[in-house]
């Protein structure tokens, strides 16, 4: 919880100058002292810790406990074993400390159990975490400033702090936020008379918010080794000969005292700085009895924290068999690892326990197959499976859950994945981004379309706007282009909606709008007071700048904020009825329970952090902080727990099962802080690779002595990426690391492959037409020429796509796709040919250019200044395209061939099938007149990537694929101005392609060369085509058409490689 009460004693820069310097003694009451306890047979006498011994009196005892037994069931044992006997197992006098708040349950879990059968109460003791002990131990002066205090104090830090320092710091932020260049100077006016926001905007702060989160990290890690960030260059100059990073350090220790300043004016303490004061002026004051269970890990600070207690201290240490000699010798005196002792440890993991995969999917078949195996023996609750790498978790659970079995991950979801927090996130992005890709994702949260569906009436708000997106490509959102664009009249009404939703987000979000922009305003006032002062006197090069005045009186800005935001997701859930005992709304609740507690904390947020923050700030410390809270999985009785490597020593189920050993994962490769690398992290005695090295290697040899053991080595990552097995797995004797190599880089059985193969059949369901209903409701439907295709190539994807009507919808596009390409440059050719001023001059170069203007007038018109940047580029291809199609149209017109229409809607009953004429449409793209020749070509434009050809697009050895050309024959009866065309007499009227693809050298027409014969197999293939949709034969589908309907996957459980050469319109 946030606290920002400073109480009236304390003067300012008293939490600095008590860093340094002696505070006094604190008058506090001492904890309980521990009962007296019986003998220690098992103790192993150990000499004092050395860190501090003689400036305490605690000694630290080692026990060593049987790992094979499981560590916890053997801490459990061993603690009820140090109180005397009685009705009474009074554990009160004991402080526990665990690595981990799970362990620590099951801890109290195993001590019930264990006296509960030896017919005793039991009194639980104290558990706590390492996190957690040093507040144990002594008692803070002041309030300790949380996670969320300590960010905000760093990044108001950051914002006072000199320009120079900032760029050395965090790049990109120095002058962005207060309008300064990196000499302080001022280079907004504006900014400077707080009339407008500051520059830079939230990109700035969401920098800034993330080096923060960065200091925080680095501040407390350093601390936690006894080291300030001053004392860093000192350090490194000494044991890092050539340490040349002295400037970036002295900025960051001039950073330093200004959070402390910060912290201090806020009226909370520095946790680690609290620590430090409290060894130094030996405040720590325990006589309990403190036990460190598995606590492989104690950093410096906490071991003379330790070492100053007056109570005795035990260790509990896990030694595991057959990792050589002296294994004593592995552990120090407070029961930690020494990495130096596990460089070249052999560890017991049998070969045979072993298994090669070759990917994430196969590891988790492996995990199944083997608990398959244990089917019989082995309950629920006796399996783990550690998961070192998380992003393999959605496979376990997924092939768990197909044979019948339950897997709960112990850490959980996030909030991130819950509704609540993606509505907030999308709300918060629209605002800071008003781009459609935004806007897109609010309009898909379903608490977004509730609301906009009361207030506009549109059921499904999304699918209007993916419409328009399509149409119109907005990159920005430009509501006067938007207005004016659409060219047919429902095209046009679907815009004033689109319009509409906009004006209802805008009404919906204006009160957390409104509070973010008071936010930034007292930003920019707040740094233009500071430069202004800047301008006068020039400051110092290295010096920081003053931290500004707290704004006057309680906190107004953040609790604002607050209540706008309150006001938004109140309106988005109206009417939302929440059961917080129903399963299914155990996440949506737990969420919101989490976002109220947050805004609580956030509302006490002093004006001066706030502003220092700004709006950006506040989102990104709200948005990151109650996003990676996590949300427990929902408790299963037969569940088999999932947990991360970390938990894996301390769980205590006989068979185990670990995954991912590989490089990477084991050792782990956590990501480290960029400002301490591994060089420097080494010479200051911080977590390293080599410690982290030697404590998976401990974890691995305790998990080894499981009953029941399997260790999955994939050959892929879960990124499909080559992976190499642990190093771990190697630790062994000269033989043992030949039969490991051989096990390990076997050739494995099953080759994995590089990605799904064309098509992949699935054991799900498809859906079969019968099932869905009937086709249609008219027996004798009509059909478009292009329809033909569809039927031939897969009838159930056809009834899909042309029956049903069913459409695939994206947001994405952020370009032309193939078929609005083709779209584009079919409307200019047909405004061309509608021109005939134009459309009958055979000079090329005059085509071209009014091709190319018009060209420019339709892309301002339906796409406007705001499209995205792909849409210029695209733009400039067509134009390529449409400057060869000149040459080769005046070419045309010179050999005395006209243009007789363009873009013809025509429908047609002529076509007969078992005397019921059926209705055939189709829009023919230009129909060509030779009058000389009283000769006709109808002509159908393709935009593919290359050129093609009737014959190949038409027909194959194994007869017709489409009928679209030879079935336009039947159209031309309709057409105005057109003779009556013998269809028995080929020679009069010829179909054919007018190619305009990528490669230009291959625009031409190429007509088919089809004889009547023919002809005549073709209306008798569309008439079979016919009597089937009549008949409704729309199964079984055609595995082989998935490339040909890759929008149909899904439903058809497929996997399909497209040949985008099939694409029309593709821009190339």
């Amino acid at each position: 919880m946030l606290n920002f009460f400073p109480p009236p004693d304390y003067p300012p820069g008293w939490h600095t100058r008590m860093a340094h310097m002696a505070r006094g003694n604190i008058d506090r009451g001492r904890k309980s002292p521990s009962p007296s306890a019986p003998g220690l047979p098992d103790v192993m006498p150990a000499s004092p810790a050395a860190a501090g011994a003689a400036e305490g009196t605690a000694v630290c005892r080692i026990h060593w406990i049987d790992s094979q037994q499981g560590i916890l069931p053997s801490a459990a044992a061993w603690l009820l074993g140090e109180i005397p006997p009685g009705p009474t197992a009074d554990l009160s006098g004991f402080t526990v400390v665990v690595p981990g708040r799970a362990a620590g349950h099951r801890l109290l879990e195993l001590l019930i159990d264990k006296a509960a059968s030896d017919g005793r109460r039991i009194v639980p003791p104290t558990t706590v975490t390492l996190g957690t002990l040093p507040e144990e131990l002594y008692e803070p002066a002041r309030p300790l400033a949380d996670t969320t205090t300590e960010t905000l104090c760093w990044m108001a830090a950051i914002d006072s702090a000199a320009p120079r320092d900032r760029r050395l710091i965090v790049p990109g932020v120095a002058g962005a936020r207060l309008g300064a260049d990196d000499d302080g100077m001022l280079t907004d006016e504006e900014t400077v008379s707080g009339e407008g926001p500051p520059s830079g905007g939230s990109q700035s702060a969401g920098r800034m918010f993330d080096a923060a989160r960065m200091l925080v990290g680095m501040h407390r890690e350093l601390a936690a080794n006894t080291l300030s960030f001053k004392d860093v260059t000192s350090a490194a100059d000494d044991a890092l000969p050539g340490f040349g990073d002295h400037a970036r350090w002295e900025a960051l220790s001039r950073l330093e005292e200004a959070y402390l300043r910060n912290v201090d004016g806020v009226g909370c303490w520095d946790r680690q700085t609290a620590r430090r004061v409290a060894v130094e002026q030996r405040e720590v004051d325990f006589d309990g009895r403190i036990v460190l269970l598995a606590t492989v890990d104690v950093d410096p600070l906490q071991r003379k924290m330790l070492s100053q207690v007056n109570g005795q201290i035990d260790a509990l240490v896990a030694l595991p068999a057959g990792i050589g000699p002296d294994p004593e010798a592995c552990f120090d005196d407070f029961g930690c690892i020494v990495p130096d002792a596990w460089r070249e440890r052999p560890l017991p993991v049998p070969l045979e326990r072993v298994v090669v995969v070759d990917d994430t999917d196969a590891q988790a078949a492996a995990v199944v197959d083997w608990i398959g195996s244990m089917a019989a023996r082995r309950a629920a609750d006796e399996i783990t499976v550690a998961a070192p790498d998380d992003s393999t978790v959605p496979s376990l659970e997924q092939r768990l859950a197909t044979a019948g079995l339950v897997g709960r991950y112990a850490a959980g979801r996030t909030m991130q994945r819950s509704s609540p927090w993606q509505l907030v996130h999308a709300i918060f992005a629209w605002l800071d981004r008003r781009e459609f890709a935004t806007l897109a994702d609010l309009l898909r949260c379903p608490d977004c379309i509730r609301l906009l569906s009361r207030r506009t009436g549109q059921a499904m708000p999304a699918a209007v706007a993916d419409r328009v997106a399509t149409r119109h490509l907005p990159q920005a959102i430009d509501r006067d282009h938007l207005a004016a664009a659409a060219e047919r009249p429902d095209d046009r009404l679907e815009n004033s909606l689109f319009i509409e939703i906009l004006d209802a987000v805008d009404a919906w979000l204006a009160p957390l709008q409104a509070a973010g922009a008071a936010i930034d305003r007292a930003v920019s006032v707040s740094s233009a007071d500071r430069l202004t002062a800047t301008a006068r006197k020039k400051r110092t090069r290295t010096g920081a700048r003053a931290t500004p005045a707290a704004l006057p009186g309680h906190p107004t800005l953040a609790p604002a904020w607050v209540a706008g935001l309150r006001a938004v997701c109140s309106a988005a859930l109206e009417g939302v009825e929440i059961d917080r005992d129903a399963e299914g709304s155990r996440v949506f609740a737990r969420a919101l329970g989490a976002l109220g507690e947050q805004l609580a904390d956030m509302e006490t947020i002093p004006d001066r952090l706030a502003a220092a923050a700004g709006s950006g700030g506040l989102v990104r410390l709200l948005v990151s902080t109650w996003g990676r809270s996590g949300i427990p999985p929902a408790q299963e009785s037969e569940a088999i727990d999932i947990v991360g490597w970390l938990e894996v020593a301390l769980d205590d189920a006989p068979a185990l099962a670990i995954t991912s050993c590989i490089e990477g994962c084991l050792p782990g490769n956590a990501g480290r802080d960029p400002l301490l690398p591994e060089p420097l992290r080494q010479a200051l005695g911080l977590d390293n690779a080599a410690r982290t090295a030697a404590r998976d290697a401990w974890m691995l040899a305790v998990a080894a002595v499981r009953e029941d053991l399997l260790v999955v080595v994939p050959r892929c990552r879960s990124d499909g990426s080559p992976a190499i097995p642990s190093r771990l797995l190697f630790r062994r004797d000269p033989d043992g690391v030949v039969a490991a190599a051989k096990r390990l880089f076997a050739t494995p059985h099953s080759p994995s492959s590089a990605g799904p193969p064309p098509v992949v059949a699935s054991r799900l369901l498809v859906p079969a037409p019968t099932v869905l209903g009937p086709a249609s409701g008219d027996l004798f439907p009509a059909m478009r020429v292009t329809e033909f295709r569809d039927y031939l190539t897969c009838p159930y994807r056809y009834w899909l796509k042309q029956r049903l009507r069913l459409t695939s919808a994206h947001d994405d596009s952020l370009e032309l796709g193939p078929g609005d390409f083709g779209t584009l440059i079919h409307d200019c050719l047909d405004i061309f040919a509608k021109d005939r001023s134009i459309a009958t001059s055979d000079d090329g170069d005059a085509i071209a250019d009014w091709l190319s203007a018009a060209l420019d007038r339709i892309v301002h018109h339906r796409y406007g200044s705001a499209a995205a940047p792909a849409v210029a580029v695209q733009a400039e291809l067509a134009r390529r395209r449409l400057r060869e199609f000149a040459r080769v149209q005046a070419n045309r017109t010179s050999e005395g061939w006209t243009i007789h229409s363009t873009e013809k809607v025509v429908r047609s009953q002529a076509f007969v099938v078992d005397g019921i004429p059926v209705e055939l449409s189709g829009r023919i793209d230009r129909i060509d007149r030779h009058e000389a020749h009283d000769q006709w070509e109808v002509l159908d434009y393709k935009t593919s990537a290359k050129g093609k050809t009737p014959e190949k697009t038409h027909r194959t050895a194994r007869g017709w694929i489409d009928l679209q050309l030879p079935l336009y024959r039947h159209l031309l009866t309709e057409v105005e101005g057109m003779p009556v065309v013998d269809l028995a007499d080929s020679s009069m009227v010829r179909v054919g392609y007018f190619n305009v693809p990528a490669k230009v050298e291959e625009i031409r027409i190429v007509t088919a060369d089809w004889s009547d014969s023919d002809y005549a197999d073709a209306d008798e293939a569309a008439r079979q085509v016919v009597r089937n949709v009549r008949q409704g034969l729309f199964w079984p589908p055609n595995p082989a058409a998935a490339g040909s309907f890759p929008e149909f996957d899904g439903i058809c459980q497929t996997h399909a490689i497209r040949d985008d050469d099939d694409a029309e319109g593709e821009a190339l």
